[in-house]
């Protein structure tokens, strides 16, 4: 996915090519009863919303961006955590990737916690 992102003026020149891991913490009970997608939470629309929202995002840090992305996982979709990494790619010579890791569990009041 891209973005506009980073410190450095030559960063923000162009659409930085972002690579993304994402893993959901979901009751799949009902699902997995069902076989159907409804019942649970759809990873190609979860995709799609970090699409959407990387359109029109503009960060100098990847920690800011991944926070951010979590935020909005919590608000749109019924989940009880999110590990999510986010990394750019081919920035630095001789590295294939630098990039943070974050993960998050849905608190009592239905927001983000540590």
């Amino acid at each position: 996915m891209q973005t506009w992102i980073g410190v450095y003026e030559h960063e923000r020149k162009e659409p930085t090519i972002l690579v993304f891991n994402i893993e959901l913490d979901v009751d799949a009970r009902q699902a997995a009863s069902s076989d159907r997608i409804g019942d649970t939470v759809d990873y190609a629309v979860v995709v799609s919303h970090i699409r959407e929202y990387l359109r029109h995002a503009r960060h100098r840090l990847l920690e800011t961006l991944t926070e951010q992305v979590v935020d909005q996982i919590f608000c749109t979709f019924n989940v009880s955590r999110v590990r999510l990494s986010v990394a750019k790619t081919g920035i630095l010579e001789g590295v294939a990737s630098v990039g943070v890791e974050i993960e998050r569990f849905r608190n009592a009041s239905n927001n983000a916690s540590e």
